[in-house]
């Protein structure tokens, strides 16, 4: 994992040094935005329409496949495990704080909360 956003999996996500300089509630809305994008453009939402924050993403046209890739990404990207299942079944707020709390910002390598249990959720 690197600071490098250009591989990025989650788009426009910024780097991992300027996530940790956000204060939690800017670092949270960036994340959100990020996944909004991201899924905006996997779900081919039309233009001039925004993948809902509140809706869970199941609903909104994720499917195993793609929330699979998705984990696979988040993994890669910010080195947190979030499992296909919680894809489906989150929204995009409650997955962006989800991220947050499981990124290591304190100086721990993200790697160290990567196998937290996802909330009950398989």
């Amino acid at each position: 994992m690197t600071d490098d956003t250009r591989n990025s999996t989650i788009g426009h996500l910024p780097g991992l040094a300027d996530l940790r300089a956000m204060s939690p509630d800017v670092r949270t809305a960036t994340l959100a935005h990020c996944l909004r994008l991201h899924l905006d453009g996997l779900l081919h939402v039309p233009s001039g329409h925004r993948t809902s924050p509140h809706e869970p993403l199941r609903t909104q046209g994720l499917d195993w496949l793609n929330a699979l890739n998705l984990s696979h990404g988040i993994r890669r990207d910010l080195g947190v495990e979030l499992s296909a299942q919680t894809l489906l079944d989150g929204t995009v707020a409650e997955l962006a704080a989800l991220l947050d709390a499981r990124m290591a910002w304190a100086g721990a390598r993200p790697a160290a909360v990567a196998g937290l249990p996802d909330s009950g959720r398989g």
